[in-house]
Parts: structure tokens; sequence; C-alpha cells
């Protein structure tokens, strides 16, 4: 009769201590950086493949580089929130710089830069 009522108390003592993990909401999927993406093209619409894109985050200094693909694409995911900028450059083109902009939290921000025929 000892061991009925051990196990009984085993168990509700397991309960007791499993219970939060069982009730509690999951965080998961709660997002805490953005995505800066883009298309290059030249100023007939052409893609640029191969643009060398560099994001500097303003508030800290900190500079992504990344490079568009065959598509003219470029993206960039897990940026933390701030203000950056964006400057591209390809050889045979004037560099394009979009100026300072916010990047919020979940946001995704897309540019269309047109690149401009420079000295070769």
């Amino acid at each position: 009769m000892n061991n009925i009522r051990f196990s009984a108390s085993l168990k509700t003592l397991a309960l007791l201590l499993l219970a939060p993990c069982l009730f509690s909401i999951p965080a998961f999927g709660q997002a805490t950086t953005g995505t800066v993406s883009g298309h290059v093209s030249d100023p007939t619409g052409n893609i640029l493949n191969g643009a060398h894109v560099s994001i500097l985050d303003v508030d800290t200094g900190i500079v992504t580089t990344t490079a568009t693909n065959s598509s003219g694409e470029f993206i960039e995911t897990a940026l933390p929130p701030g203000h950056y900028t964006i400057t591209v450059e390809l050889t045979g083109f004037e560099k394009a710089d979009i100026p300072a902009f916010e990047l919020n939290i979940d946001q995704k921000a897309r540019f269309n830069i047109p690149m401009k025929i420079g000295a070769v």
C-alpha cells in the first residue's frame, strides 16, 4: 500500500514540475532582423550580373557585402534594425548610391537600382 502512495506522489510531483512546460506558449518565429534586397540593371533595363553591393549599417559602421546573381538580384537577410545605405559598383558603370533608410524588425526593403554607364 505504501508503494501505491509513493507512486501516486511521484506522479503528482512530476505533473506539477512539468505543467509550466506543457502550458507555456512557444516563442518560435519571432523575427528580430530585417532583409534588404534589390535588382540592379543598366539604363536600358538589362540585368547586371556580378555587381558589387555594399550595405553599410550607418549606426555601427559594419559593412555587409554581396554581389548580384545571374538575374541581377541581391539579397541580405538577418540584418539588425538600424539605418543603412547601399552602394553598388561595377566596372564600366558609375557608382550607384541609395541614401540612408531605416530598416525595422521583419521589414523587407527592396530597391530597383539602375546604373548609369561610366568610363571604361
